[in-house]
C-alpha cells in the first residue's frame, strides 16, 4: 500500500496540530469463530459531504474491491470502517 495513503507523522513537532489528510491510526480485530477481520482506520482530515478524499479512495478500493472478479481475495474482512479526526 506505500504510495496509496501518506503516513501520518507522529514524531513531528505539535503533531496534533498538523492538518494535512493521512492515515493516521489502524486497527485491526479478529472475530475468533469466524476468522474474519474488522479494519478501522482513523483519518486525519475533515469529511466533506459523502466523498472521500482520493488517497482513501483508493486504499478502501485496494482493501474492498468492487469489482465481482477480485472480490474472492478479500474475504476475510468482516467490515472497514472509516472515523474522522478533525485536526
Amino acid at each position: 500500500l506505500q504510495g496509496t495513503v501518506k503516513p501520518y507523522d507522529h514524531s513531528a513537532v505539535a503533531s496534533w496540530h498538523i492538518r494535512d489528510e493521512a492515515l493516521r491510526y489502524v486497527e485491526l480485530t479478529m472475530e475468533r469463530s469466524t476468522g474474519l477481520v474488522q479494519l478501522v482506520l482513523v483519518w486525519n482530515g475533515r469529511r466533506e459531504g459523502s466523498s472521500f478524499p482520493m488517497s482513501l479512495q483508493r486504499l478502501l478500493d485496494t482493501l474492498w474491491p468492487s469489482e465481482q472478479a477480485h472480490k474472492s481475495h478479500y474475504l476475510s474482512w468482516h467490515s472497514i470502517w472509516v472515523h474522522w479526526r478533525d485536526p
